[in-house]
């Protein structure tokens, strides 16, 4: 069954090495037999299994070879590549639907980034890519997140480079790998639950990782779909709130993709609240719906604003059965929205050159979660300067003075919603409380208090995972603040406790604070 190449091969290899009685002739000439037996028996197409053998015997054949993986119906084949460093992977679909094969983590491929084609490949058209990074690579489609793939580049020499994750002078891909790598073998170990307490470690311990975290708990979020979809138990808590809720985002971009049901994402939302006795949860899972909408949209409407925007808003309308429900739903979607004008391979970047003109064009009932969710825009657009974002909004925000669905004026929550973000990127600074107040005592005395009250909210929101009252409740102590201020921040905080905390929780830290307010303790 072997070719005449072989047979011819075999033939010389024998002559030669009698007549030379050279034993290191034999070996290397037996390797080269050897290797075209492998390929033989084990062509290129069923895996890349004879290179594979070559390449962990060290005497595999030069790098530059192109290895095939077919995107199919159920997800990538073969599954699992292994190639060495410098080999080329292209990816094909016999699919009727365009794909995005790209580095992990979903939604911004941050590990390897330049492993990631930043549009989609239409199905008759391929994606090609050189490693040159040993290790295990993870990847995904970005437009259908639950197909993923590993691809293992091995070193010249064939062999298979293992990650010190505790080596302090590894690259930041390596880092991000690391990163990924607890959370998911915890996830898959020992469940939900203990995969955020690996999210917090990493938190504390991690600078660099509390600026990434939403997208690893976007995976956490992800594979919760799946066990919620065949029935398993798991346990949800607060800890879902780590990270901008990110957990929410995965959950519901995985749900719509995968069965698109209402329902199913009603009994979800439903169920969190239940398992975890919190209204966050609940809020957080609507909010999710929308960002989830928007996350997993057409590709065909990319480059269109408002074909993006319109699905995800009529999605909210079906599964809402309230108004605060769909207003929960229409933040997700601004927010999405927000997220993808980042990156140009979505088409929508125009919107940072004026982030609030797509508010002003919405309906009044998403005005407001517009502007809220455009916030980072509009940081980006006045380069972090505070003083700066707060003129663009008070310019920008038409009919300030409006009510929205939480009691307060438009031109309140929006100013409440921008300090939120000073915390998030100042809290690490030494003297941040000042700076933060000072920048609140600038606007008019409502405006003012709207402000602090956002200095507080940001705490709760950007803090140290179940410690992120702690600073939050010394902002609130601080000397330099005025009594209204005072007032202002541990209503904020307290009333919201049982938001974030279970009330065992909530009871011990209003016992911490003086006595004139646990009024606001609920």
């Amino acid at each position: 069954m072997f070719s005449d190449k072989l047979k011819v091969i075999v033939d010389s290899v024998t002559k030669f090495s009698f007549k030379k009685k050279s034993n290191l002739a034999l070996l290397f000439i037996s390797a080269i037999v050897f290797s075209e037996i492998v390929y033989l028996v084990f062509p290129k197409s069923e895996g890349n299994i004879a290179s594979n053998i070559l390449a962990g015997m060290g005497i595999g054949s030069p790098t530059g070879t192109e290895y095939v993986v077919e995107l199919k119906e159920d997800g990538f084949y073969p599954k699992e590549t292994t190639i060495v460093k410098g080999d080329t992977v292209k990816f094909i679909t016999k699919t009727d639907r365009r794909f995005w094969p790209a580095s992990s983590v979903h939604p911004d491929h941050t590990i390897y980034s330049e492993f990631d084609p930043r549009k989609p490949i239409e199905p008759s058209r391929s994606f090609s890519f050189k490693f040159d990074k040993e290790g295990e690579w993870d990847y995904h489609d970005h437009l259908a997140s639950n197909y993923e793939g590993i691809i293992s580049v091995l070193d010249e020499k064939g062999q298979r480079v293992r990650l010190d994750c505790l080596d302090s002078a590894i690259d930041e891909s390596s880092k991000r790998k690391c990163w990924e790598k607890a959370i998911v073998t915890t996830l898959e170990d020992k469940g939900v639950e203990l995969a955020f307490e690996v999210v917090a470690q990493l938190y504390e311990k991690e600078p660099d990782f509390a600026f990434e975290c939403h997208g690893y708990v976007h995976l956490i979020g992800e594979e919760a779909n799946g066990f919620f979809s065949q029935g398993k138990d798991m346990t949800i808590s607060n800890k879902t709130s780590y990270c901008g809720y990110g957990f929410y985002h995965g959950f519901m971009e995985t749900l719509l993709y995968t069965t698109g049901d209402f329902q199913e994402a009603r009994d979800f939302c439903n169920y969190t609240e239940e398992r975890t006795g919190l209204s966050s949860a609940w809020t957080a899972c609507y909010h999710g719906i929308g960002h989830g909408a928007v996350d997993a949209s057409d590709p065909r409407a990319w480059g269109n604003i408002e074909a993006i925007i319109e699905p995800g808003i009529e999605l909210c309308k079906a599964v809402s059965e309230t108004d605060f429900q769909l207003y929960l739903c229409v933040t997700g979607v601004f927010n999405s929205t927000e997220i993808l004008s980042t990156n140009p391979k979505y088409g929508i970047e125009d919107l940072n050159k004026n982030p609030y003109e797509l508010c002003q064009k919405q309906p009044d009932e998403f005005k407001e979660p517009c502007y809220t969710n455009m916030i980072p825009a509009v940081l980006r657009l006045t380069d972090d300067d505070f003083t700066k974002a707060s003129d663009y909004l008070i310019t920008n925000i038409k009919d300030p003075n409006q009510e929205t669905i939480d009691n307060y004026k438009v031109s309140e929550m929006v100013t409440l919603s921008l300090y939120h973000e000073f915390i998030r990127l100042n809290l690490a600074n030494d003297n941040y409380v000042a700076e933060g107040i000072k920048l609140c005592r600038a606007f008019s005395d409502e405006l003012r208090l709207a402000c602090i009250e956002g200095l507080s909210g940001g705490h709760m929101k950007y803090g140290e995972p179940e410690k992120e009252y702690v600073k939050g409740l010394n902002f609130c102590s601080s000397e330099i603040m005025r009594e209204d201020e005072k007032e202002v921040c541990y209503k904020h905080i307290l009333s919201r406790l049982n938001a974030w905390y279970s009330k065992e929780k909530a009871f011990e830290i209003c016992e911490s604070v003086g006595p004139e307010y646990k009024k606001f303790c609920n």
